[in-house]
């Protein structure tokens, strides 16, 4: 199967299980400090708030009707087509490589050309799109809290989208490759850098403000 149709299938799957979830009861995310800080997140425990769902990393919700018995009864609510990153070196990466966010009646995503998309959960339509169009290896995404969306930017940057209409708020420059989605913690941005992955590669993580895209601390993970 080509990589794009793959991979407009997995992110077709994901949304039409999580439209599932999103009709259940709320369920409960796992204790974090940041539960406080981005009361969004807490509130949108039925949806899918975080890269991998929740501060623990658990990939998983029991807040689904989906089971065992009725998985095979899915059907197709709508699609939303991305756009192939095309091929650069030794790579083909296709059009997205991480779960979109879902939020309070609206799926985030950010695809490998680092463009943000901002759909009606229910219907497929675009509300907004920031159109960046700079090719990434990825895993990239965004992650959203406290009003805004953060994403990658050109592979280079952490950017804060407004969350109503995808205004850019602020772009900053991290020191290398940006290759993961970025997520939240305490009400701060995390984000992280690597090398191209031979011999000697370093990355570091970085903790922004979410309001001014300061970075407040960083860690080299080699001394």
């Amino acid at each position: 199967m080509p990589m794009k149709k793959l991979t407009s299938s997995l992110v077709l799957l994901g949304l039409l299980v999580l439209a599932a979830c999103s009709s259940s009861p709320k369920a409960t995310l796992l204790p974090t400090p940041a539960a406080t800080s981005q009361p969004n997140i807490s509130e949108s425990a039925a949806d899918w708030p975080l890269p991998n769902y929740d501060h623990s990393s658990t990939r998983a919700t029991f807040a689904s009707k989906i089971n065992s018995g009725n998985v095979n009864q899915l059907t197709e609510a709508w699609t939303y087509e991305l756009r192939d990153s095309g091929c650069g070196g030794h790579y083909c990466t296709g059009a997205a490589a991480t779960t979109p966010i879902v939020i309070d009646g609206t799926v985030y995503i950010g695809d490998l050309l680092t463009n943000v998309h901002a759909l009606n959960l229910e219907t497929g339509k675009r509300r907004w799109m920031v159109t960046v169009d700079t090719r990434v290896i990825g895993p990239s995404g965004v992650v959203v809290g406290l009003g805004k969306v953060f994403a990658n930017k050109r592979g280079r940057e952490i950017a804060a989208y407004d969350l109503e209409n995808g205004d850019e708020l602020w772009a900053t420059r991290l020191g290398g490759r940006i290759y993961i989605q970025p997520t939240m913690a305490d009400g701060k941005v995390l984000a992280a850098t690597a090398g191209a992955g031979g011999p000697g590669s370093r990355g570091k993580l970085y903790a922004l403000d979410q309001e001014t895209g300061n970075i407040l601390w960083s860690f080299d993970t080699i001394e």
